[in-house]
């Protein structure tokens, strides 16, 4: 039987004009070379010749960079590879008049910084290996080629200093983790979701202070959850009045950080109030709530349930129409069609945005129809149906926008007759009350005949 050989690897220098050209070059894994005007051989055919043999690797350096700063393996000739930029094919040459002739080809790179390391790149002051003709290989030509030998040294050198930055930077993150405090709340999939709830309650209590309200947000809040939805944890909590008034103040907020699993929100009493004033939707909602989606509430909160309708101001309207309709909404949407024209169908991420949208703008709708906020999406109403259509991918991108105009429109009617007035009169005596009541549990009141 013949002996199967090796396919062939040559290496080639390729010089960069500027680190944007090859950040260009790794999104888009598309290079070319131009033909030259002298006689000799063209790098087209040289790097032709080479792939027909075996494999091409280009090994590159940004001009002006004194370094290397990560090599490629080419996958096509010069010139089979067609980006579709007729005008980018003939460039005229501004000193010469005449017109360059570009070949496009693709490349698989195997090693570069620029993508996670900025302009890093191993220093020429490393690479000083000379080449037959006496000079060093840092002084190369653009095309030039070296020897397995020498393009397989500066490759390696490539990869161990990507291989160090990596290490350095992993490094850096596990020191930083280490300095993070643990999380407040840990997922357990060992038991039952209610067993779950019960702890995160128990713990809340035990370490922060008494639990007015625990409740789930997301998809579970608004009976839009399916068998993949996590577990989302809303709760409001009172701190000791005496913590307040002493030296060790209670923390306003407790959220979880990228590290951790489970999504979750704790908010003292104050913060609360405080976002119940200014018509943050999240904490609008809860006064809302499906008596199926609360885990715990108190009798107190169940009375702050009562000022529900005062919450429905202006200002609530303003940021649900901020979230729906922002950078993060429609705008994107209108973006992706635009970038898309003619496209019926919609990606799975767009579902997910535009379902988002249309959920925030039904409730911004209930808002200026002065209530109740639909939260809970009944099993079977037009609301649900419409939702999951949109998060299914049933409906086309113009029955998607269809629906968005026509929310947005019975919004734009109704919104005139929202309130401007403040719920905070009514919200601040309702938390003094609750931390007067706290204050004398702790310390009691002396009697007249004390």
């Amino acid at each position: 039987m013949a002996e199967t050989k090796n396919p062939e690897t040559r290496y080639f220098i390729a010089k960069c004009a500027n680190i944007a050209s090859l950040k260009k070059c790794c999104v888009s894994g598309i290079w070319a070379c131009r033909d030259r005007t002298t006689s000799q051989e063209q790098p087209r055919t040289v790097l032709s010749q080479g792939l027909q043999e075996g494999h091409v690797v280009l090994i590159f350096s940004v001009n002006n960079c004194h370094g290397w700063h990560g090599y490629c393996e080419m996958i096509d000739r010069p010139g089979d590879y067609d980006p579709d930029h007729k005008d980018e094919k003939g460039q005229v040459d501004g000193e010469s008049g005449e017109t360059i002739q570009w070949h496009y080809f693709r490349v698989v790179w195997k090693c570069l910084f620029v993508s996670e390391f900025s302009d890093q790149c191993v220093p020429f002051r490393e690479t000083e290996f000379m080449l037959p003709d006496g000079t060093s290989v840092n002084k190369s030509r653009n095309w030039q080629e070296v020897s397995p030998s020498i393009g397989e040294k500066m490759c390696h050198l490539i990869e161990k200093l990507y291989s160090e930055l990596t290490s350095k930077r992993k490094q850096k993150e596990d020191e930083k983790h280490a300095q993070l405090p643990p999380p407040f709340l840990a997922l357990d999939d060992s038991g039952s979701v209610k067993d779950y709830w019960a702890s995160v309650v128990e713990k809340v209590e035990r370490e922060l202070g008494r639990v007015h309200l625990a409740c789930p947000f997301g998809s579970q809040r608004y009976n839009l959850d399916g068998p993949e939805s996590d577990i989302d944890v809303f709760i409001v909590y009172q701190a000791d009045t005496a913590s307040i008034l002493g030296f060790r103040p209670p923390k306003q907020t407790i959220k979880n950080s990228d590290r951790e699993r489970c999504d979750y929100t704790i908010l003292e009493l104050h913060r609360y109030c405080e976002l119940l004033c200014g018509g943050d939707p999240r904490c609008v909602e809860t006064l809302y709530l499906h008596q199926s989606t609360i885990i715990h509430s108190s009798t107190q909160w169940r009375q702050l349930t009562q000022l529900a309708p005062l919450m429905l101001t202006r200002q609530c309207l303003d940021k649900y129409l901020r979230d729906a309709q922002g950078s993060n909404g429609v705008k994107q949407y209108r973006k992706w069609c635009d970038e898309n024209p003619g496209c019926s169908d919609l990606p799975a991420k767009i579902n997910k945005l535009c379902y988002i949208i249309i959920r925030l703008l039904q409730n911004a709708r209930d808002v200026v129809k002065k209530g109740p906020v639909h939260v809970f999406r009944e099993e079977g109403s037009e609301e649900r149906s419409v939702i999951l259509s949109v998060r299914r991918g049933e409906l086309t991108a113009s029955q998607v926008w269809q629906n968005i105009l026509s929310l947005q429109k019975e919004i734009e009617y109704d919104q005139n007759d929202l309130t401007t007035d403040s719920p905070a009169s009514s919200l601040e005596k309702w938390l003094l009350q609750q931390r007067y009541c706290n204050f004398t549990e702790k310390f009691p009141l002396p009697k007249n005949n004390e």
